[in-house]
């Protein structure tokens, strides 16, 4: 095909440069969407892998110390003071009024990172198992983070 359009191009060089043109600004625009489509789609990858990461270095404490009835406790979960988003900040917790524990949020001490200590104290009344969740999102990537702690309080 090519040896054809030289061929033409001696007899009517008008027309065979601008098909010739044509025919490059075609293959041009065809590589760049060839290449293109890859970059798009490792991009889109990218993106949704930041925006749904669940993020669990975001804990310092990795687990609460067991308590024992009528023994005065504390204890503290500690987190890294990242930047959270505070509508999704929540500590949810199984621990009544009845059982002597207090669970305490936002107990941090820079302003930006109120969140970043937990605080459990008290003399526990009664044995048993007790939850407590903390979970939310972290500004820098929207990185999601659910973690629970497991408090056991024993009979003496």
């Amino acid at each position: 095909m090519i040896f054809k359009k030289n061929y033409f191009l001696k007899k009517r060089e008008s027309s065979v440069q601008q098909h010739t043109c044509h025919v490059q600004f075609l293959n041009s625009v065809s590589a760049n969407q060839f290449f293109l489509r890859p970059k798009l789609a490792v991009l889109t990858f990218l993106f949704l892998l930041g925006c749904s990461h669940e993020n669990s270095d975001v804990f310092l404490t990795k687990e609460i110390p067991m308590a024992k009835v009528g023994s005065p406790y504390y204890a503290e979960i500690q987190m890294k003071e990242y930047g959270v988003i505070e509508d999704t900040f929540v500590v949810a917790s199984n621990i009544d009024q009845n059982s002597g524990l207090i669970v305490s949020s936002d107990q941090g001490e820079k302003q930006f990172a109120r969140h970043a200590l937990t605080k459990i104290e008290g003399t526990p009344t009664k044995s048993g198992i007790y939850k407590i969740n903390i979970s939310g999102t972290v500004r820098d990537g929207l990185k999601d983070f659910d973690q629970d702690f497991v408090l056991k309080v024993e009979e003496e």
